[in-house]
């Protein structure tokens, strides 16, 4: 695989800790999660602010064109635009212990929302995978991670999941009724190299990590690294693929703990970057062969 060309920041705000990029087939949307601001930004346009909720926001995931999910501490919430109208209705409260947050998240392969929660920092690694179902029904299909981030699927019944605390991208694979059959470790990062984030899976099956501390995004088929983009600030945060002919990278970061100093010394940190990757358009949940 040829090295994609460098990233460059797009035409958007400076976030504290940029997260949850995603292509809703029509605009990219993003947060800014330490406000709760939800950023959408067309094809060819500069980012705009479709709303600020003021609290901890943890993932948005595209139901269709502008029609999202939207997770917000404790909640998960459903999102609209619609001819300049914003509507922001809540639908399900989950049942984390108190001091615990949902994070990342995803859709699944039936429309279900997958999320993992969050234990305080110290805590012991006792965070939930957990599945909500279209009807709202909720369940843990396994647990035991100690900070949950970047969720998505290879197939119809293979997860990726990344426990950023403990450097482990986890393989889940599920029965078509989403039982779990079995987890595995599908990628191992030594914590000199950043901890694993955000991640996305292109239409080829190649998957896309962030790499928290690690100033990189990697390229990964098989478990096994195949090219790095190399990134202008060290948080970086989560990637997204998309775009209207499809191939594009999109990728958050972040100047989370950042003083004013620092702020001032690393501008790009907390950016919104983009950079063609060359993959085609079409659906994700395709990579058979990953299932070797």
């Amino acid at each position: 695989m040829r090295t994609p060309p460098s990233p460059v920041p797009v035409a958007g705000p400076r976030c504290l800790l940029g997260e949850s990029p995603r292509w809703d087939g029509a605009a990219w949307w993003w947060l800014d999660v330490v406000v709760g601001a939800v950023y959408r930004m067309p094809p060819g346009a500069a980012a705009q602010l479709v709303l600020r909720t003021g609290r901890r926001a943890s993932f948005v995931a595209p139901l269709g064109r502008d029609r999202l999910v939207l997770a917000d501490e404790t909640r998960l919430l459903r999102l609209t635009v619609a001819d300049g109208d914003v509507r922001l209705e809540p639908w399900v409260e989950l049942p984390v212990p108190d001091g615990w947050l949902l994070n990342d998240g995803c859709i699944g392969p039936d429309g279900s929302v997958w999320t993992g929660s969050v234990p305080p920092a110290g805590a012991a690694a006792a965070g939930d995978l957990i599945r909500v179902g279209v009807d709202g029904t909720i369940s843990a299909p396994a647990s035991g991670f100690a900070l949950s981030n970047g969720l998505g699927w290879l197939d119809q019944r293979t997860l990726l999941h990344a426990d950023s605390r403990t450097g482990v991208v986890w393989r889940h694979e599920f029965t078509d009724d989403f039982e779990l059959t079995g987890s595995s470790e599908y990628l191992r990062i030594p914590a000199a190299q950043g901890m694993p984030d955000g991640l996305a899976i292109d239409p080829s099956g190649l998957v896309w990590l962030a790499l928290y501390g690690g100033a990189a995004v990697l390229a990964i088929r098989n478990g096994r690294i195949v090219s790095r983009v190399a990134m202008p600030t060290a948080q970086t945060t989560a990637v997204a693929i998309g775009g209207p002919a499809g191939g594009e990278l999109l990728v958050t970061t972040a100047q989370e703990g950042f003083d004013a100093a620092r702020s001032a010394a690393e501008p790009l940190a907390g950016r919104v970057f983009r950079c063609r990757v060359g993959a085609v358009p079409g659906p994700t949940m395709n990579a058979s062969e990953e299932r070797v």
